[in-house]
């Protein structure tokens, strides 16, 4: 019998204790067995993890790519392999949940979760879960904040632990939503003795959730992490250092063709996909290299007029997806664990490092190819610390083998 089976198994395991729903773990299982025949399929040895993982996820990258399966499946899928190759590798996996709060030795608040999460009136399981999962939260930051018991909580206790999960969760309006039934419940049980109706009001803005971005260290450990000896490694040092320098999204840098490029002008010329809007960059010397190399020494023959191709045959364009992927697998060897920190950290990044030189919005708004002057501003809104942090000079940037 082979690792996968098992691997599938541990990863199941994990992701159930860190509160994924059931569904997702049974898709997970399926996942894993779905490996198994592949890697029978492919006719490979037990020990070729690496390699039944990588057809495995172009079979489904095609398949998506024709629209045969929706996105939510495909994406689920390549998580899971990607995290099952993690934990073979002895690495941890990446995850896009945190692990389920759990009370300080406090019997009391644990009691009022369990009593939250059982009560009839839910209209689905995964709705009582969520609800009990956000009460957990509110009750072990409470405890650490000296309250024994609800008696002593005050409405501004409430709005703070409001406030502090909001800068970090993603979906602000699930946490309001979960966080209001939890209080409602506990104040028509007479065991909340304050109102927050009030805190509920309260607009919690994006700017308000400082997403990460990158340092000038971490863009460089980055772009050092592609082994440039190999075709596979130029492409994704090209596709990476576009993202740094340009800051355009991961389907931008998917979607280039060759036709995009004019050389002699030094012009990066593009339509954005989310916007339909066009976009006209200078074509930096770094970028300039790292692209004409790839195209040179790198890029398979093919009649496909996207820039960047699949490293395996058949030899098609890649999917945003496969952006995404590189930068999490560069990431990870360059040893950044930063939660929430995707290819769209380069924008980011380019974004907070311009508002950094004293750049004014609507400049900022043209650089990265907003529609809407309100979306620059965005990284104008942040304290000077997180610029500090956070701002960075591609010129200044070192990594290995430089071009």
């Amino acid at each position: 019998m082979s690792d996968i089976p098992r691997l599938a198994a541990e990863l199941a395991e994990r992701m159930e204790s860190l509160g994924y729903s059931k569904g997702i773990i049974r898709i997970v299982k399926k996942c894993g067995r779905e490996l198994e025949d592949a890697r029978m399929r492919y006719g490979l040895s037990r020990r070729s993890l690496g390699k039944v993982i990588v057809r495995y996820a172009d079979e489904w990258r095609e398949r998506w790519n024709r629209r045969e399966v929706s996105h939510t499946r495909y994406t689920i899928r390549i998580k899971a392999v990607e995290r099952m190759l993690a934990i073979h590798q002895g690495h941890e996996p990446l995850w896009s949940q945190t692990p389920k709060p759990q009370i300080v030795s406090n019997d009391y608040y644990e009691r009022l979760a369990v009593e939250i999460g059982g009560l009839r009136h839910w209209t689905s399981e995964s709705l009582a879960r969520s609800c009990q999962s956000t009460a957990r939260a509110l009750f072990a930051w409470l405890y650490e904040n000296g309250h024994e018991d609800l008696r002593s909580v005050t409405s501004d206790d409430i709005r703070k632990f409001y406030l502090q999960k909001a800068a970090r969760v993603v979906n602000v309006h699930h946490l309001r939503y979960t966080l209001r039934q939890a209080c409602d419940i506990l104040t028509a049980s007479g065991r909340l003795r304050c109102r927050c109706d009030k805190i509920f009001g309260l607009a919690i803005s994006s700017e308000m959730r400082l997403m990460p971005c990158l340092t000038s260290d971490e863009v460089g450990r980055i772009l050092s992490a592609p082994d440039r000896s190999k075709t596979v490694g130029k492409r994704d040092f090209a596709m990476l250092i576009i993202g740094a320098t340009t800051g355009l999204r991961a389907c931008d840098v998917a979607s280039l063709r060759l036709d995009d490029i004019d050389w002699r002008k030094g012009e990066l010329r593009v339509v954005q996909r989310k916007t339909s809007v066009g976009l006209s960059l200078p074509l930096t010397e770094g970028v300039g290299n790292a692209v004409r190399d790839y195209i040179l020494n790198g890029r398979p023959e093919s009649k496909c007029r996207e820039i960047f191709l699949r490293s395996c045959a058949p030899y098609g364009r890649i999917d945003r997806g496969t952006v995404a992927g590189v930068f999490a697998e560069m990431r990870r060897r360059a040893g950044i664990n930063t939660p929430k920190l995707g290819f769209h950290a380069f924008r980011r990044t380019l974004g907070r490092m311009l508002v950094s030189g004293e750049v004014d919005a609507p400049t900022i708004s043209q650089v990265l190819g907003h529609t809407a002057l309100a979306s620059a501003e965005r990284y104008i809104r942040m304290d000077e610390t997180s610029l500090s942090e956070c701002a960075l000079g591609l010129a200044g940037i070192r990594y290995r083998g430089d071009l």
